[in-house]
């Protein structure tokens, strides 16, 4: 419990992690007879195991203070068993800690994540009570006599003594007895044959326990049996960790120099959930065929002959059916993800199944399942970046899935949708599924066809005003970014000024919701960033002409550095990033909205991305570029959202502008009543103090001979005395 690696109350967790960390800071420099006391006094007054577990937690870390209390622990057989059971979680949970943290959009809690991460990497984690038992017996420091380990000697084996005795015949041994045997004979060293071997680390010892043969035979079973779990797990982590380019895969070099190896094992597997063969340990198993296939049509495709190309198609399309059914629940682990991102690769070598690939990619493109923890990425996420690639080499095909997808998606709710109303009106409450298949395929019946021959018009599309925002925003994101695709796609223009509408609206009604409005923000970013500068007004004017301090202008704004910070566009970026500050300023100054001013010029002025904290400098940010926040800082200086935002930026980002921002910040405070009474972040102060420190620091000398350079400094540090800063006060005696 103390570990966290069990779900117990937050409160309680956090207190055993203190009683912990307590005795390990302090337990350093603590005499043995003064720690000891206090762990047995712990022990005499515990009536929980959470607590022991602690106090065993401190033996192993100051062992040779505690053998008192570790003799104590050592009578009680099951604190072996639990301590061990805590040593295994151990090994994994920093592994879990850290993944949790990737998912975790709060730095309010860093520092607390960051400290129990760097508390799995103490060394006395890797041991248990068992190691540590065996280390008195073999290991004696020179703080300890030999007539004091002759006597811990004595004192251990008269407790394993009276364990031996404890021991039911062996007739009426059950698996628990067993496995205590097999603890005894580990940690005794009268039943040992210690082997030493020279190497080039050192000395290496090897302990061999005497087991009685019986009982080694048990172990050797108890093993065998739990291999049993791990026969395919090589093949499992090579295909997962190729198909997710993690470099783990090299560790398998079998598979990477005859990848037929790995599909002759997936197979197996095949085979065995093929005849209804699925034992509990090849449910682990359940993916890896997809997985294993997904790789070999990827990146192996050349290697496969027809039979094995026919028997990938097969696992491919039975894992990808699955969304058919409209129960499924997506699943960690189910094989979706993998055939349905390899499922386009199948139109080369199978073009008779062209159609089917496409109403598969069509009914995935309509499921928006999530499939990752935050619920960000979604089935139709897979599938969109499984035909992104398509556009330049099947235009057609591309053409033909997009607006199926229009018409379809939307007649399948149009249609699900009447037959409800009318089933209610019938005072029903569930529709007829044979009902709503049948009108579904009348509906559909030309549609699908001129799909398949590739021959679907725009015409196909009703009325594109009245498609769902969802289904609009899902087939946007099927847009090309590259710009090598001419020829745009059908209904952009239509897409993105009705999205438009609903993103800037204040309506709540109107809102979109956060998912929908960050997959469309993310793709319309890249989007815009992707075309020539002459080809960017006809797509931003939407944004620019009806422009509106909103919070999802701040998300698309958010989005546009994400862009630029993973494409590294500069030239595109700065662009854009012109065209919005004439809109910014101008609302500023006539829309009345506080919250989302300040959000707007804080987003603007990449205050609002979480950036590492190490980060100095940004590939976007260039020497021209100080032009563009000195207007900012005449314009919209006043704001106290401004000088916030910018001083964070020379905190952080904007290093290399950490001269130039003294004249921004000096020049706003100067020509504005500048108002931190309402300082919605409530950080102004200290980044504004934070930066004239590092300014100073830099540049301490040169402001004392430079009369210019002094007069803005004062500028800044008299409004920090202003605003009772000590700081400011002791930075304005040392240059004043």
């Amino acid at each position: 419990m103390f570990r966290g690696t069990q779900v117990n109350s937050n409160l309680l967790e956090s207190i055993l992690m203190s009683l912990e960390r307590f005795f390990l800071v302090c337990g350093k420099n603590t005499k043995s007879e003064t720690l000891e006391f206090y762990l047995n006094y712990i022990l005499a007054r515990s009536e929980s195991s959470s607590l022991v577990a602690v106090v065993a937690s401190i033996v192993c870390a100051f062992n040779e203070k505690t053998f008192n209390v570790a003799k104590t622990l050592f009578k009680t057989k099951e604190f072996f068993f639990y301590d061990t059971s805590r040593l295994m979680l151990d090994q994994t949970h920093k592994t879990q800690l850290t993944s949790f943290k990737n998912f975790s959009f709060n730095r309010m809690n860093e520092f607390h994540e960051n400290e129990r991460i760097s508390a799995c990497d103490q060394n006395h984690r890797e041991y248990s009570l068992e190691h540590i038992a065996l280390q008195y017996q073999f290991i004696r420091s020179e703080k300890v006599s030999e007539e004091e380990s002759e006597k811990r000697l004595r004192e251990i084996w008269s407790i394993w003594d009276n364990h031996y005795k404890s021991l039911p015949v062996k007739e009426l041994e059950d698996h628990r007895d067993k496995t205590w045997r097999l603890y005894l004979a580990r940690m005794d060293k009268r039943k040992m044959s210690p082997k030493t071997t020279e190497g080039a680390n050192g000395i290496t010892i090897e302990f061999s326990p005497e087991i009685d043969p019986e009982l080694r035979e048990y172990s050797e079973r108890s093993q065998r049996e739990a291999s049993k779990l791990f026969t395919h797990s090589g093949l499992k982590i090579w295909a997962d960790s190729r198909f997710y380019s993690r470099d783990d895969y090299k560790k398998y070099g079998t598979y990477e120099t005859d990848p037929l190896t790995a599909l002759s094992e997936a197979k197996e597997i095949w085979n065995q959930f093929s005849e209804g063969n699925v034992t509990e340990e090849l449910q682990l198993y359940r993916a890896t065929p997809s997985y294993v296939c997904a790789v070999l049509l990827r990146d192996f495709k050349g290697k496969l002959d027809k039979i094995e190309l026919d028997f990938c198609m097969e696992v491919i399309f039975e894992y990808v059916n699955i969304i058919n059914n409209d129960d499924y629940v997506h699943q960690v682990g189910d094989g979706l993800v993998p055939a349905l991102f390899v499922l386009p690769i199948l139109i080369e070598d199978f073009p008779k199944e062209r159609l089917t690939i496409k109403l598969l990619l069509i009914k995935a493109l309509m499921r928006h399942d999530p499939i990752t923890m935050m619920g960000v990425d979604r089935i139709s996420s897979v599938a969109i970046q499984s035909v992104q690639h398509l556009w330049n080499n099947e235009p057609d095909f591309m053409k033909s899935l997009y607006i199926g997808y229009l018409v379809i998606s939307q007649k399948n709710r149009d249609v699900r949708d009447r037959l409800r109303q009318e089933a209610f009106q019938q005072h029903k409450y569930e529709i007829d599924n044979d009902d709503f298949e049948r009108e579904l395929f009348n509906n559909l019946q030309s549609v699908v066809k001129s799909i398949e021959n590739e021959t679907i018009m725009e015409s196909a599309v009703d009325n594109i005003e009245s498609t769902d925002s969802d289904i609009l925003i899902t087939a946007f994101q099927l847009v090309p970014l590259d710009g090598e695709h001419k020829k745009p796609a059908p209904f952009v223009d239509e897409i993105i000024k009705i999205i438009s509408q609903q993103l800037l609206s204040c309506d709540r009604e109107e809102h979109l919701n956060y998912t929908s409005r960050h997959e469309f923000s993310k793709h319309y970013a890249r989007f815009i960033l992707h075309l020539s500068n002459s080809e960017k007004d006809k797509y931003l004017k939407n944004f620019t002409d009806n422009f509106t301090l909103s919070e999802g202008v701040s998300d698309l704004l958010s989005e546009f550095i994400s862009a630029e910070d993973s494409l590294n566009m500069p030239s595109s970026f700065w662009y854009v990033w012109n065209q919005f500050k004439d809109c910014i300023v101008d609302s500023i100054n006539s829309q009345g909205w506080r919250h989302d001013k300040e959000r707007i010029i804080e987003t603007f002025l990449f205050g609002r991305t979480p950036w590492n904290d190490e980060a100095v400098s940004w590939h976007t940010f260039a020497p021209e570029n100080r032009a563009f926040f000195s207007d900012l800082s005449f314009k919209i200086g006043g704001e106290s959202s401004f000088i916030y935002s910018i001083c964070k930026l020379l905190c952080g980002i904007g290093g290399e502008f950490l001269d130039e921002g003294v004249y921004w910040i000096s020049h706003a405070i100067k020509t504005f009543d500048i108002d931190l009474s309402q300082d919605t972040s409530a950080n102004t102060l200290y980044f504004l103090e934070k930066y004239m420190r590092r300014y100073l620091f830099k540049n301490h000398d040169k402001v004392r001979r430079t009369p210019k350079l002094r007069a803005q400094s004062m500028v800044v540090l008299d409004f920090l005395v202003e605003q009772y800063s000590i700081t400011g006060y002791l930075l304005r005696e040392d240059i004043a």
